[in-house]
């Protein structure tokens, strides 16, 4: 079907607002953050969803340890078939100026409590609560 990637970054400087492509929103962990997606389908939204999930874990975490993050961008992809998600992939992306072993035990804590790539991991239902259909 065609791999779906969807990226999150911090926002670097006015060009980034430029990009094809890229939606700049408010954040509530940083002052704006950079969206990048080929276009929106539901493919893409899962996959940022991982991406957005271990992004706000990393920014938020990350004064509680002392570090400081410059830039962070997490990319996550992934393909579909007739069976449905054939997995997601992701990469991090940070430059700080704090000790590297301190950033990799952050981003090693985060890849295991980030809460929608877990949920993703250990599988859980979705069920419809219902449909309302209004016609002419």
């Amino acid at each position: 079907m065609g791999e779906f990637r969807a990226t999150i970054r911090t926002l670097e400087n006015a060009a980034d607002t430029e990009a094809t492509g890229a939606w700049v929103v408010d954040h509530h962990l940083t002052e704006r953050a950079v969206i990048d997606v080929e276009f929106l389908s539901g493919g893409h939204l899962l996959h940022l969803a991982v991406a957005g999930c271990l992004f706000n874990d990393l920014l938020r975490e990350a004064p509680n340890r002392g570090i400081t993050i410059d830039h962070l961008a997490v990319s996550a992809h992934g393909d579909f078939d007739q069976d449905g998600s054939r997995g997601v992939h992701y990469a991090i992306e940070i430059r700080s100026a704090n000790d590297r072993s301190a950033v990799e035990r952050l981003i090693d804590d985060i890849e295991v409590e980030a809460t929608i790539p877990k949920a993703l991991r250990t599988g859980f239902p979705v069920d419809s609560a219902g449909s309302t259909v209004t016609t002419g």
